[in-house]
């Protein structure tokens, strides 16, 4: 992945600790191994045309754009900012962690109430009915479908 280009710093690493106690903030308690993803991808955008999954439901390649950072002194791309921006747009229980290339949004799943919840698309022009988009039964699923690949 590439960092993405900021106006002025870019987010830096942010603990492990630090994510998981901004998502218990929240309200939710972080699949096994996001909180590792988020701390050494945060910030970065997929580059090149491999950089994609596909939705369960229809098959679909969805292209995957910027992987969302917990760093608080730099809105773009925050979680934090992005959480502020779709509020009253996502349904409740979508955490949003990546944006797609199409301005989608890659979500962790929690209306189920799980401790593991799934991976999914959240597409704001899909058909009605039709938003909500299956892309990994949880987390540790959805790294191994999106990678690893090398670096462009």
């Amino acid at each position: 992945m590439i960092p993405v280009d900021f106006d002025g710093a870019a987010p830096a690493l942010v603990a492990e600790a630090q994510i998981e106690e901004n998502m218990a903030a929240a309200g939710y308690k972080p699949p096994a191994s996001y909180a590792t993803f988020a701390r050494e991808n945060g910030g970065k955008r997929y580059s090149g045309p491999n950089r994609f999954v596909r939705n369960l439901d229809s098959g679909e390649p969805i292209g995957l754009s910027t992987v969302y950072h917990y760093d608080p002194r730099v809105p773009l791309y925050s979680v934090q900012d992005i959480r502020e921006q779709v509020a009253g747009l996502l349904p409740e229980g979508l955490f949003p962690i990546i944006s797609t290339e199409f301005g989608g949004e890659v979500c962790l799943d929690y209306r189920g109430g799980d401790d593991q919840p799934s991976v999914v698309l959240y597409d704001y022009e899909a058909q009605e009915g039709r938003e909500i988009g299956r892309l990994a039964p949880n987390f540790p699923a959805f790294l191994e479908a999106i990678g690893p690949r090398p670096a462009d």
